[in-house]
C-alpha cells in the first residue's frame, strides 16, 4: 500500500496524462482535504468547472457513470481501511459501490475536478471476458446493485442511476456495441431474453441499433472493430509524433 495521502485507482483501459496528473497534484496543495478526488471521463462531462459535493444525493443523481468508471476515482487513504471497502472487493463495481455506500452514511467532501480527464489507452487489447458478460452485468447486476443501496437514496435517484451508467459512460457506444458484437457477446437470443431490459434503461435507438448489429456476421463486426482500433491508434501515434507534448 502507497503511503501517499491519496491512492489514484487506476484500471487497466485508461490513461494518466502528465497535464492531469500535474492538475491534481495543484488540487491537493494547501490545507483543503477531501475524502473522494474524480477526474473526468475523456471529457464527457464538458463544463470546465470544479464542484465540491457534500450532498450524497446530488453525487449519486449527477457522478455516477464517472464513479463507474474506476481510473476516475482518486480515494483518501485513510478510507481504504474501511470495512465498506472490503465489502465490495472482487465484485462487478467495487470501487463505485464503496463511494456510494459509504457517503450514505457519512459526512463526506467530494472534490469533482471536470476539466482534468483520465483518457482510454489507444490499443488492440480489449478486456477478456467482458463482452461474454456483457447482458449480466449491465441489465442485471447493475440495476439490482443499484436497488440494493441504502434507503437514504430515494428510487427517483436510483432509477436515475440506472439509466446514467448506459447512457453516459460510453460502455453502449456505437463502437463498443460493435466490439461486443464481433466477440459473439451480442445476438438475437440475448437481445431477445433482455428486450424489456434495454428498451427500459437505454431506449429505442439503441436497441434498433442492436438488432442491425445482430444481422451483420460476427466476423464481419470484428474485423470493422479492429480495423477502427487500428486506425485509431495509428491516428494517436502519428498526433504523438508530431507533437511529443501534446496531450491527447
Amino acid at each position: 500500500m502507497p503511503n501517499s495521502k491519496y491512492i489514484w485507482i487506476l484500471g487497466d483501459s485508461y490513461e494518466i496524462l502528465p497535464s492531469v496528473l500535474d492538475g491534481i497534484l495543484g488540487k491537493l496543495v494547501g490545507s483543503n482535504e477531501y475524502d473522494f478526488i474524480l477526474t473526468n471521463l475523456v471529457g464527457r462531462y464538458r463544463h470546465n468547472t470544479e464542484i465540491v459535493y457534500n450532498d450524497k444525493n446530488l453525487v449519486i443523481d449527477e457522478l455516477t457513470p464517472i464513479i463507474a468508471c474506476i481510473s476516475c476515482n482518486i480515494i483518501n487513504r485513510k478510507l481504504i481501511s474501511h470495512p465498506r471497502f472490503e465489502k465490495y472487493r472482487g465484485t462487478d463495481f467495487g470501487i463505485v459501490g464503496f463511494v456510494l455506500d459509504y457517503i450514505a452514511s457519512n459526512h463526506f467532501s467530494l472534490l469533482f475536478c471536470r476539466e482534468l480527464s483520465v483518457v482510454t489507452l489507444k490499443t488492440p487489447v480489449r478486456k477478456v471476458g467482458w463482452p461474454s458478460r456483457f447482458f449480466e452485468i449491465m441489465f442485471y447486476n447493475w440495476p439490482s446493485f443499484v436497488a440494493n443501496l441504502p434507503d437514504v437514496y430515494s428510487d427517483r435517484s436510483k432509477d436515475i442511476a440506472k439509466k446514467l451508467l448506459v447512457t453516459h459512460s460510453g460502455l453502449l457506444s456505437w463502437r463498443s456495441l460493435l466490439h461486443i458484437r464481433g466477440a459473439n457477446g451480442l445476438n438475437f437470443k440475448l437481445l431477445g431474453e433482455n428486450k424489456n431490459s434495454v428498451l427500459k434503461l437505454c431506449g429505442k435507438v439503441i436497441f434498433c441499433y442492436m438488432f442491425f448489429l445482430c444481422l451483420i456476421p460476427s466476423v464481419i463486426c470484428k474485423i470493422f472493430a479492429g480495423a477502427i482500433e487500428w486506425i485509431r491508434r495509428k491516428r494517436y501515434q502519428l498526433i504523438r509524433l508530431i507533437n511529443p507534448k501534446l496531450d491527447i
